[in-house]
Parts: C-alpha cells; structure tokens; sequence
C-alpha cells in the first residue's frame, strides 16, 4: 500500500472548549429571559381580559340600557299622541310630565 497517506492532527481545543461552555450559559440566560417575557405577556393578557369585564362590559351595558331608555320614552310621547290626538298636545304633556318627574321624591336631577 504504497498509495497511503497516514496522517495524525492534534490541538488544543481548551479555548474552544470554555468558549462553547460560556456560549452555553448565555444561551440558558436567554432563555430564562425569553420565560420572563412570556410570563409578562400572560399577565398583560390577564390585565386586558379584566379590563374588558370590568370595563368594557359595563359600558355596552350602559348603552344598552341608553338605548331601551330612549325607545321607552319615544313609545310614551307616540302613546301620548295616539290618546291626545295630536302633537303638539302631546309635547306640551310630554313638557308638563318632565317638571313632574324633576320633583323632589322622584330621584331625577336636573341636567
């Protein structure tokens, strides 16, 4: 076998050794970072949840109850025009029934 090449290689992989250790640990670092970001995320997750039922809901409930207020009082002036015959009959009562409802006992407030 006179075509061989036999040949030996050696070096001192120390440096690389602790480089690879050192990269190691900051790569453990990281991800402990990388958890606490996450935790983070999850609380402001949590933070925006509460915000929608503590905030949110309450204020879609108020609209709602805007809303039905509004069309209560629209069906008592179109009642009040059905029974007085008119409109102008029925403002006019509708303006009497407001003084009313301003009254002490009631619980209205004057805007």
């Amino acid at each position: 076998m006179a075509n061989e090449l036999n040949l030996s290689i050696s070096a001192e992989i120390g440096g690389l050794q602790k480089g690879l250790d050192k990269a190691g640990k900051e790569l453990t670092k990281f991800e402990g970072k990388v958890k606490n970001l996450a935790k983070v995320g999850d609380q402001m997750q949590s933070i925006g949840k509460s915000m929608t039922i503590g905030i949110s809901l309450p204020l879609i409930g108020l609209g709602a109850a805007a809303v039905k207020s509004f069309g209560d009082i629209q069906a008592l002036k179109f009642g009040l025009e059905a029974v007085l015959g008119s409109a102008s009959a029925a403002n006019a009562e509708f303006k009497k029934l407001k003084v009313v409802s301003q009254l002490p006992g009631w619980g209205w407030r004057r805007p």
